[in-house]
């Protein structure tokens, strides 16, 4: 089980690590032409040409979907990055581990799981990071 929140964590961290450098690597030019600030295109809702939007304000509507988008992630990466160990198979462990210093170590921002038998039979992290993964690829495709 920790091992599986392991990479969930290091999958969380680096949809994060993705989010920020998908800015720098769009086909948009960041800094616009002189001929591209006057461009109006046509906007499209419902599949039919709607009213005009400056080039600038359909920037802003990707870049606000990938600000939402590492919202998301800094929300989910406590959850997914709770220390199990510890927690044993069902009632605890018995021996003198400092769950505590071991969530700090392995870098577990969440920090350690309160309950042994919740710790060992929870899947809904597992759940919020593959919707992330979702998110970000229907993100994607808006470009």
């Amino acid at each position: 089980m920790c091992h599986w929140r392991w990479h969930g964590r290091s999958y969380c961290i680096a949809l994060t690590a993705s989010s920020r450098s998908s800015v720098p690597c769009c086909p948009i030019p960041v800094v616009p032409q002189q001929s591209l600030l006057h461009m109006w295109p046509a906007g499209f809702t419902h599949l039919q040409q709607a009213q005009t939007v400056r080039w600038g304000h359909w920037l802003m509507s990707h870049a606000a979907g990938w600000q939402r988008d590492d919202m998301r992630v800094r929300d989910l990466l406590p959850r997914v990055a709770t220390l199990p160990l510890g927690s044993g198979a069902l009632a605890g462990n018995p021996f003198l581990v400092d769950r505590q210093f071991l969530a700090q170590e392995l870098g577990m921002i969440g920090g350690v799981c309160p309950n042994s038998m919740d710790a060992v039979s929870d899947r809904k992290w597992a759940w919020g990071a593959t919707g992330l993964g979702c998110w970000k690829q229907i993100r994607g495709c808006r470009m």
